[in-house]
């Protein structure tokens, strides 16, 4: 049933009988009722710093259903800025540089890699990590040029306008080149010389895009593996059929749909 052909408040009815997913969905609506789903702030209406960036962590991960690995990767990457602000900080090791914590997200289409992403973004503007809570979405369209030898620079201004911030690129897979005249690699170069800067001068870049796509990336040349770290490397698994029970209500409900499992 496409959501588009449903009015506010219209019943979706399940009609397979003795239907696993049926049987998860009237669960989840059961659970529903009893403990009812707190969500959590989006992070583009509130720049504000949180008073405690841990209470926020944890309150906005609530939020999100499952990856329960990736929440734990969180924590963990949480420890290490920590850690990294204070060096940064400490007058002692003032003349050190702290490399960027630019990251990937790899998963299929729909698993809230653009959610993760921004939940990063801000973890690392309420940390100081970046100056401002600038977030900058783009594609491949936005990086390369459609004139010849005009990628370079068009990559360069979209690096410059998200200085300070963060850079997210979405769909990666579409950056690599196909074929030895395609600009993507070129677009992808300029990205690997940005990477290099020193933490707090440039923009943050945070990849996105399926599995293959965000490898391929990772390979694209030697040095781009040593740039972005394992423990930056997120993997997000598809929604298992609970999970995706548990799910499905909720997104229907804020849309202002209900979903009959009484069937």
């Amino acid at each position: 049933v496409r959501a588009a052909t449903l009015r506010p408040h219209d019943k979706l009815e399940p009609t397979a009988q003795h239907d696993p997913f049926r049987t998860a969905l009237q669960q989840a609506a059961a659970q529903k009722h009893r403990e009812p789903k707190k969500r959590a702030p989006d992070p583009k209406l509130h720049p504000d710093k949180p008073a405690d960036v841990r209470e926020w962590l944890e309150g906005h991960m609530s939020g999100i259903y499952g990856h329960k690995q990736v929440k734990e990767k969180f924590r963990t990457l949480f420890k290490v800025m920590q850690l990294e602000k204070h060096k940064r900080s400490n007058p002692s090791q003032s003349g050190s540089t702290v490399p960027a914590p630019h990251m990937t997200f790899a998963g299929n289409p729909g698993v809230n890699k653009t959610e993760w992403a921004r939940v990063a973004a801000s973890m690392m503007y309420f940390l100081g990590i970046t100056k401002t809570a600038r977030f900058v979405e783009v594609k491949r369209a936005d990086l390369v040029s459609q004139y010849a030898n005009g990628t370079t620079e068009k990559t360069k201004k979209v690096l410059d306008s998200a200085k300070d911030g963060v850079l997210f690129v979405d769909e990666i897979s579409a950056l690599l080149p196909k074929t030895g005249h395609d600009s993507g690699g070129e677009a992808i170069d300029e990205l690997m010389n940005r990477l290099d800067a020193p933490q707090g001068e440039q923009a943050v870049v945070i990849v996105a895009g399926y599995h293959e796509g965000v490898e391929k990336f990772l390979q694209h040349n030697d040095g781009m593996d040593r740039r972005i770290g394992s423990e930056n490397r997120f993997v997000l698994p598809d929604y298992t059929c609970d999970e995706l029970a548990h799910i499905i209500p909720m997104n229907f409900e804020v849309q202002g749909y209900t979903v009959d499992c009484s069937l």
